[in-house]
C-alpha cells in the first residue's frame, strides 16, 4: 500500500492492519513526520530510498534520524527516485549503498552496523512466517 497524506489515511492503514495481521513496511518518500511516528508507533517498518540523498530532502533525514534502527529498512523504488550521484538514471539495487551511507550517516551508524540490523529486520519482516 501506498501512503502519500495522513489523516483518513492513518485510519485506513490501521483497519487494514488488523485485516492482514502482519508486519507492515511503508515507504515514505516525501511524507511528514506526524505519519512516521504514527507508522512506528503501530510497530510498521520505514523503507528509505534514494530521496534520503537528494540535497533537499532534510524533511525525509529528520524522520531517519527520528526512526528506531529496529524498524529501518533500505529499498530502491526502481525505476525511480535513484540516489545521489546517478539521479536521473534508472534505479536499480546496485545503488543501495549510496542509500545505506546516508541513511547510516543520519543515524549517527556505521554503514557495517545498519546493514547488519536491516538484514535482521528484512528478514522478519518477509521471511519470519515463511
Amino acid at each position: 500500500m501506498t501512503i502519500d497524506a495522513t489523516g483518513k489515511r492513518m485510519d485506513t492503514m490501521a483497519k487494514r492492519t488488523l485485516i492482514v495481521g502482519a508486519m507492515v513496511l511503508v515507504t515514505l518518500t516525501v511524507a511528514g513526520m506526524a505519519l512516521a511516528e504514527y507508522c512506528l508507533g503501530e510497530g510498521f517498518m520505514l523503507g528509505f530510498n534514494g530521496i534520503s540523498t537528494f540535497n533537499r530532502a532534510d524533511n525525509v533525514r529528520a524522520v531517519i534520524a527520528a526512526t528506531p534502527l529496529e524498524q529501518t529498512l533500505l529499498e530502491t523504488d526502481a525505476p525511480y527516485l535513484t540516489p545521489v550521484p546517478y539521479r536521473g538514471r534508472p534505479n536499480a539495487s546496485f545503488y543501495l549503498p549510496f542509500i545505506a551511507e546516508q541513511v547510516a550517516t543520519t543515524m549517527q551508524l556505521e554503514v557495517e552496523d545498519l546493514l547488519r540490523q536491516v538484514y535482521r529486520n528484512s528478514k522478519k519482516l518477509f521471511f519470519e512466517n515463511a
